[in-house]
This record gives C-alpha cells, structure tokens and sequence, in this order.
C-alpha cells in the first residue's frame, strides 16, 4: 500500500514538473500578438472613415517571417489574414507563436487586402460609397523595428497611407438654392501604381493606366462634402467636373495644374455659382501636409 501511494506521488511530481516546464517555456510558447494604428489621421471629410484606426471588420494581410538568415526558418502562411477590431484590435483566426528557435521574426503588413506586392494597384472609379473609397485607400504597416523579438506583449503594427487624397467640399453661390443631386467628378486621372513591399519598407510606381474620370459624390441637402483616394500624380488643368441641374462644367484651377504627392491630403472649397444659364465654379486648395492655401479660380471653358 505503501509503495502504490509513493508511485502515485512520484507521478503527480513528474506531471506537474512536466506542466511547469511547458507554462515557463518562453521560445515557441508566446503567441504572435497584434494590434494596428494609424500614423497619419487623414480622414474622408463627411464620413470620417478610418480617422485614426481601421473601421472594425476589415481585413488586413500581414507577412510573417523568422529572422534567421533563411536557415531552415519556421514557416507561416503568406499572408496570414487578420481582421480589424474596435480599438486597433487584430484578430487571426489561427493562432501563430513566435519560433521555438527563440528567434525574433519580420513583420510587415497591407491593407486593403487585394493589395499584392509586384501588382499593380487600380483605385475604384466611383468613390462615392464608404466601401469602395476603403478599397482605394492603399496602406503599408510595419513594426517600429524588424526584427520583432519573442514576447508576451502584443505588437503595434503602424500603418500609412500610401496615396492621396482630395476632399472636396461644395458651397451654395450665386442662383444656387440647392446643391442636392451635384455630381462631382475628377477628370484624367490615372488609376493604378505598382506596389512594391518588403519587411524594410515600401514604394509606389508612378500613376499608370488609361485615364479615367473618378466620381467623388453625389451631394444631398445634408452632404455636400465628399474624398477620394487618387494615385499621386500631377492632374491635367482640366481635372475637375460638376455636374448640376442639367449643367456640366469642366474647369481648371488658375494656379495651374495640381500635383499630388504621397501621403497628403488635398482640400478644394468650391463655390458653384449659376450665371447667364453657364455654371461657374470658384475655389481654394489647401494642401494638408503644410497648411498652406494657394488661391484659385475655375471657369467654364
């Protein structure tokens, strides 16, 4: 009887050193844990889409890698989808934890999910839905610093916006009593780029493919403000359309031409005047990175 019951404590010493060693196993035992932020708050001016975090319910693609010289390295999908969750959350439906080599690994990430690196990017031609907009708004996430090293703590993977956006916000002028059902549109622009991404950094091509019109909105008597994501580029001076109780009026800018650069935000206030049966349009640009205004006018041609 004896024996049996120092056999029986001699085997629950056994499992509970064998618990102890697993739950103290630091390599291969953290999860790989994640959460998003977004360094820049631009936002699309009626909706605030994506101020400061992604809408929950996104999907993101996130590459993971070992950092072990290519040496026989542990291998994760590519990519590993994640969705986005109310406070910068990122969930993953299947777990993954860092390397039992102890290791740290790369990590990098793209947003919208269609995005590939090598591909060619094309923004959607009518930005006038919440979604479609999304799906244009092209993004690259990283670590602060690859490698990332094994922890318990979650990691901030911080996102950029790699394009550009143009806000443009419309005002009631001269014999205009109603701005509900003015399309406006932006005229000659590229669609598409080259994405090329990698654990150290990303890049853009130059704005490529046929030009094509891309729809901003269409203002109701409560909205009259609307954004889209365009590829950088410098627009043709005939870049912007109204369209306006039977009246269309392609304009330019009296500044000349506007260029787009990566990362900022451009804003056009136009006032929609209706005179002498011809639409006129008048406006002032603010670029978003440096607070400047450069004052313009559109015309009918």
């Amino acid at each position: 009887m004896k024996k049996n019951l120092i056999f029986a404590a001699i085997a629950a010493l056994a499992l509970t050193a064998c618990s102890n060693d697993d739950e103290m196993k630091v390599n291969g035992e953290n999860a790989i844990r994640l959460t998003s932020s977004l360094n820049v708050a631009e936002t699309r001016a009626a909706t605030d889409i994506q101020t400061s975090a992604f809408d929950a319910g996104e999907t993101v693609d996130v590459y993971i890698t070992e950092n072990n010289g290519g040496n026989n390295p542990t291998t994760y999908p590519q990519p590993i989808e994640y969705s986005t969750a109310a406070g910068g959350a990122l969930t993953v439906g299947t777990q993954y934890y860092y390397p039992t080599s102890g290791n740290g690994v790369n990590i990098y990430a793209l947003y919208p999910a269609t995005a590939e690196t090598g591909k060619l990017f094309t923004i959607a031609e009518n930005q006038s839905t919440d979604a479609n907009y999304k799906a244009s708004d092209l993004m690259y996430g990283k670590p602060a610093s690859n490698p990332v090293s094994p922890s318990a703590n979650a990691e901030d993977i911080q996102f950029s916006h790699l394009l550009s956006k143009v806000t443009i916000n419309l005002i009631e002028g001269v014999n205009v009593t109603s701005l509900d059902g003015a399309k406006v549109e932006l005229i000659g622009v590229k669609p598409s780029t080259t994405l090329t991404s990698s654990k150290d950094g990303c890049s853009i091509g130059a704005a490529s493919g046929d030009a094509t019109p891309i729809t901003v909105m269409t203002a109701t008597e409560t909205v009259t403000s609307g954004s889209a994501i365009i590829v950088p580029q410098t627009l043709p001076k005939m870049f912007l359309q109204v369209t306006l109780g039977g009246a269309t009026l392609t304009g330019k800018l009296d500044s000349g031409a506007p260029t787009l650069t990566a990362g900022n935000a451009y804003t056009y206030n136009i006032t929609v005047n209706m005179r002498g049966g011809a639409l006129e349009i008048e406006g002032s640009i603010t670029p978003w990175n440096n607070g400047g205004t450069n004052s313009g006018t559109v015309n009918p041609q």
